[in-house]
């Protein structure tokens, strides 16, 4: 089961970000980045305002990351984004379209490329939440989420399940 699927690689990135982030591994690995300020740009990994309050005074919620890690974790999920072949379990993904963690455009690039690649796997299973953020699990609407993951575990139908295609389709017209 993937919540809000890491597959934000350097490829997805605008070329700012990308030579931004390169360049700071160069010369400043070590340097730390708090996201003070992104809150401003719109940028919350939740619409639960409780859930932020926890979050911000929770002592293991990492709150400054050195820049090597960033460029590791884009490295990874640039991987996974790369990746052509879906896993060979059962899996479910589950999206918001409020996500800005993970924004809809580099999950429009995975979903493309898996579709592009190969035969259309009926072992994966798709729920795009449009008013669904970051934290699925964490947000207002978690009830709804719970409950779609309940239900595929149990193997009941999921009536807003999407195949792949479906899902490119829905989260591809969300981009800006």
């Amino acid at each position: 089961m993937l919540k809000a699927p890491a597959v934000w690689g350097a490829n997805s990135m605008p070329w700012y970000q990308r030579l931004s982030l390169k360049f700071m591994n160069a010369v400043a690995p070590d340097m730390s980045l708090t996201g003070r300020g992104v809150q401003s740009l719109g940028i919350t990994p939740t619409n639960d305002p409780e859930v932020s309050r926890e979050l911000s005074r929770d002592p293991l919620f990492i709150k400054a990351t050195r820049i090597s890690s960033l460029a590791g974790v884009t490295e990874l999920m640039g991987r996974a984004q790369a990746l052509s072949i879906p896993p060979p379990q059962r899996s479910l993904v589950l999206y918001g379209l409020r996500d800005r963690i993970i924004p809809p455009p580099p999950v429009c690039d995975w979903l493309t490329h898996l579709n592009a690649t190969g035969e259309p796997s009926t072992e994966l299973d798709f729920v795009i939440y449009p008013d669904g953020w970051h934290l699925l699990t964490r947000q207002l609407q978690t009830r709804e989420v719970l409950r779609d993951m309940q239900h595929w575990i149990e193997k009941v139908p999921l009536p807003q399940r999407k195949s792949a295609t479906q899902a490119q389709d829905a989260v591809c017209t969300k981009q800006p």
